[in-house]
C-alpha cells in the first residue's frame, strides 16, 4: 500500500498497512495547528480525518490500552461506528455524521497522542455513550444529543478547549 499527503511517503517502508495508517495521520493531518474549529482548515482537516479512521483496525485496541480499561472494547469500537462507520436518522434523513474537526482531534488524541489527551476527550466518549442509550430507550438522535448534553457536555468543554488554544496562539504572536 502506498499513502501520499504532501511530500510524505510511506510507500517503501516495512510497515503494516495501520502503522502506515497512523503515520500518515499523525505526521500528515494531524490538525495539530488547528485552533479555530470553524475554519476551513478544520473542516478540511476533519474530512480528510474521517476518511483515513474508518480505514483503522487498531485504533479502538489503543484507546482501550490507553485508557487503562476505563472502557471495554466493545463500547470504544460501538463509539467508533456510531460517530464515524455507520449512518444515523438525523433530523434531515439518514446517513452518517457530518465531519467534525472536534471530534476528528479528541478521537486523534485517545488513539495516537495519549500524552496530551484533554479533558474533553473523555467527555466525548462519555457523551457518546448517552446519547446512544438514549436512542436505545426510543429517543431521537438530536433529543439523544440534548440530553446528553445534560449530563456530558462536550461541546462547551470542546469550546473552552480551542479558545484556550486561539488565546495562546495570540499571545504567542504577540512575543515575535
Amino acid at each position: 500500500m502506498k499513502f501520499e499527503f504532501d511530500s510524505l511517503d510511506f510507500s517503501n517502508n516495512n510497515l503494516s498497512e495501520d502503522e502506515e495508517l497512523e503515520l500518515f495521520i499523525s505526521g500528515g493531518i494531524s490538525g495539530a495547528r488547528i485552533t479555530d474549529p470553524f475554519s476551513k482548515e478544520a473542516d478540511e482537516h476533519a474530512e480528510r480525518y474521517y476518511k483515513e479512521i474508518r480505514k483503522f483496525s487498531t485504533d479502538v485496541q489503543k484507546i482501550v490500552n490507553n485508557l487503562n480499561g476505563m472502557y471495554s472494547y466493545e463500547e470504544i469500537l460501538k463509539i467508533k461506528e456510531y460517530l464515524f462507520i455507520n449512518e444515523q436518522v438525523l433530523s434531515d434523513g439518514v446517513r452518517q455524521f457530518d465531519p467534525d474537526c472536534s471530534i476528528a482531534q479528541s478521537w486523534q488524541r485517545l488513539a495516537f497522542d495519549f500524552e496530551n489527551v484533554q479533558k474533553h476527550d473523555y467527555t466525548l466518549l462519555q457523551h457518546e455513550l448517552a446519547e446512544m442509550r438514549f436512542i436505545n430507550n426510543g429517543k431521537s438522535q438530536s433529543e439523544a444529543h440534548d440530553l446528553a448534553n445534560m449530563l456530558y457536555n462536550y461541546t462547551v468543554e470542546s469550546n473552552k478547549y480551542y479558545e484556550s488554544l486561539r488565546k495562546e496562539k495570540c499571545n504567542n504572536d504577540k512575543d515575535i
